[in-house]
C-alpha cells in the first residue's frame, strides 16, 4: 500500500466522524470515532506502525483535524 500527502489547508473545521486527524508527528489517521481509527499516512524512516494499523481507544487528546488530502492506492 502507498499513501501520498497532497495538500494541507490551515483552517480547522468542526470535527465530524469519520475524519482525518493528525497527531503532530507526521502521521495521519482516519478516525471512525473519537476513540477509534487507523493509520493512513506516515512520513519518515522511523515508522513505528504499519499503514492500516488499527487501534481502539487511542483517544484524540493530542490530535488535531488534518485539513489536507490523502491519496490511497494499491501500489
Amino acid at each position: 500500500m502507498k499513501s501520498k500527502r497532497i495538500e494541507e489547508n490551515k483552517l480547522e473545521p468542526e470535527i465530524e466522524y469519520p475524519c482525518l486527524m493528525t497527531d503532530g508527528s507526521n502521521k495521519v489517521f482516519l478516525m471512525k470515532s473519537e476513540e477509534d481509527g487507523f493509520l493512513v499516512y506516515q512520513q519518515g524512516s522511523g515508522a513505528t506502525y504499519p499503514l492500516g494499523d488499527e487501534a481502539e481507544g487511542w483517544g484524540i487528546g493530542g490530535f488535531k483535524p488534518f485539513n489536507g488530502k490523502i491519496e490511497l492506492s494499491n501500489e
